[in-house]
């Protein structure tokens, strides 16, 4: 038997459960209506009532037959072969890509190994090569992995359905047995609603760590392509001409700057989801970067001037020549604009909650009396270090304040270090009683000395360009007991507040 006679068959047998029902139906009025003369024992308000509870009833069961008819049909045998396919095709995708990504790493590891920079340019070219021969060029390798993404979409949403559906039509055979208790709760649940609802919409209903670890993987998102654009354009250059051809004369940058407001990305995925884990949110988070970043390889033939020499009379001289222009532009949209897209209406409240009170978890006090908001420079996460041009992680955000701000303790507690660093600059270093700590880097100068005791608002020193900096900043961060490290925008406020002692 085929997918699609078996399909035939079990409508044909739905359809003839259905004509005996309607039978049923039509004796059970009959016998009715000849014992019992409704209109003549009952007023008008309780027939009415019994007629709707009536539809309602008929309404759920109806539901409650049609969930179970789309589970027999998602569960038969071909269906399950479908999705058994589905999930072959997955696993086989994620198989190659951690092959690819193995490969990948080790022949980085082969060019950080190579003694000289001509050794490392060819390795990178090398690799480069290899990378396109086994994989493709850049934008065949984009295709395929939007494809591979796709395939991993589509089969998540057929798992999903098939879920959904079993606890669709088991909440509608069950309805009528738990619908008293149901009005019961809802009752109860009318009297704390009002209390509540405040909370619901302006504190976020996750921990810092899974709030952190979402800011942190649009960071990494947006670090990968810094790398690919910025840090290793020789290996970006040598991928595209075995794209285009190795006759392009000369690239042509022009790439917006990274950056995006943590606070607006955790209000929108609160505002979405309510309680989450990353797991539950990549999929977002990737779709939003997509949505917020655009990058474009174009070629172009312009006209160049270049110089060649000239046997005859024994000069160089200047010749105007078509060339090949390669243009790599990125374009970025603000990430207020692309969740203002993609927000439902009905979660817009919720959402201005959520961004107004940045988390509504930020238990420390302000560290300055200037409003930063719109003044971190670098946000928490991985990121292309200024200095280094190395991949690394960021511990903290940085504020791009100029020297000589005030700095004060967000926090009551112990300095248990205050010192100057090559690399840090002038720091400091204040713990809570539970473990918890902050720390304040590239400051000018210090106020406090170690273990000295100081209170919320003291004053601590000046923020500066000391240490490994590019400019004036105050780098802050935050440690949880387990010397964790958290994003301090949703523990530290970013608005003003007055200090204790008098300027």
């Amino acid at each position: 038997m085929t997918k699609k006679d078996y399909e035939s068959r079990i409508r044909r047998k739905e359809w003839s459960k259905f004509k005996r029902r309607e039978k049923g139906r039509l004796l059970f009025r009959n016998a009715k209506s000849l014992v019992n003369d409704e209109s003549l024992q009952e007023d008008e308000i309780t027939r009415d009532m019994k007629r709707t509870a009536g539809r309602a009833g008929r309404l759920m069961m109806a539901d409650a037959r049609r969930n179970v008819k789309t589970i027999k049909l998602q569960n038969n045998v071909y269906a399950r072969l479908e999705q058994a396919k589905a999930h072959e095709q997955v696993l086989r995708d994620k198989r190659g890509r951690l092959i690819s990504d193995e490969k990948r790493k080790q022949r980085r590891e082969a060019i950080k190994e190579a003694k000289s920079r001509e050794q490392k340019k060819k390795l990178k070219k090398q690799m480069a090569q290899q990378r396109v021969k086994e994989e493709g060029g850049f934008l065949r390798r984009t295709r395929q992995s939007r494809m591979v993404k796709k395939r991993a979409k589509e089969y998540r949403k057929m798992v999903r359905k098939r879920v959904l559906s079993t606890i669709a039509s088991i909440g509608g055979i069950t309805l009528f047995l738990i619908i008293l208790g149901m009005i019961l709760f809802l009752s109860l649940l009318a009297l704390f609603v009002g209390g509540s609802h405040y909370y619901a919409s302006s504190v976020t209903q996750n921990d810092y760590g899974t709030i952190s670890e979402a800011t942190e993987y649009f960071r990494k998102l947006e670090t990968d392509m810094d790398e690919c654009l910025n840090a290793d354009r020789d290996a970006l250059e040598a991928d595209i001409e075995s794209e285009y051809g190795d006759e392009i004369f000369e690239f042509v940058y022009n790439l917006a700057d990274f950056g995006f407001s943590a606070n607006t990305l955790v209000a929108y995925l609160s505002a979405v989801y309510g309680s989450f884990t990353l797991e539950d949110v990549k999929e977002e988070l990737e779709e939003i970067f997509k949505e917020m970043y655009t990058l474009t390889v174009e070629v172009k033939v312009e006209e160049r001037e270049v110089t060649h020499y000239n046997p005859d009379t024994g000069n160089d001289e200047r010749v105007t020549e078509p060339k090949n222009i390669c243009y790599i532009t990125l374009e970025k949209k603000t990430l207020e604009e692309v969740v203002d897209g993609r927000l439902p209406d009905d979660l817009r409240f919720q959402f201005s909650g959520y961004w107004l009170s940045t988390g509504g978890q930020q238990v420390y006090s302000p560290v300055m009396r200037e409003d930063w908001t719109n003044l971190i420079s670098s946000n928490y996460g991985e990121r292309i270090h200024p200095i280094t041009k190395e991949r690394k992680f960021h511990n903290g955000v940085d504020i791009a304040v100029p020297t000589g701000t005030r700095i004060y303790s967000a926090v009551k507690g112990t300095v248990i270090l205050a010192q100057y660093s090559s690399s840090a600059g002038n720091w400091v270093k204040v713990q809570t009683e539970s473990g918890w700590t902050v720390i304040m880097m590239h400051m000018d100068s210090l106020a406090v000395s170690a273990g000295q005791e100081v209170e919320q608002g003291d004053f601590l020193g000046y923020s500066g360009n000391t240490g490994n900096s590019t400019g004036p900043h105050l780098h802050l961060e935050v440690r949880d007991a387990n010397d964790k490290t958290l994003n301090p925008i949703f523990i530290i406020p970013q608005t003003c507040a007055v200090r204790k002692e008098a300027e």
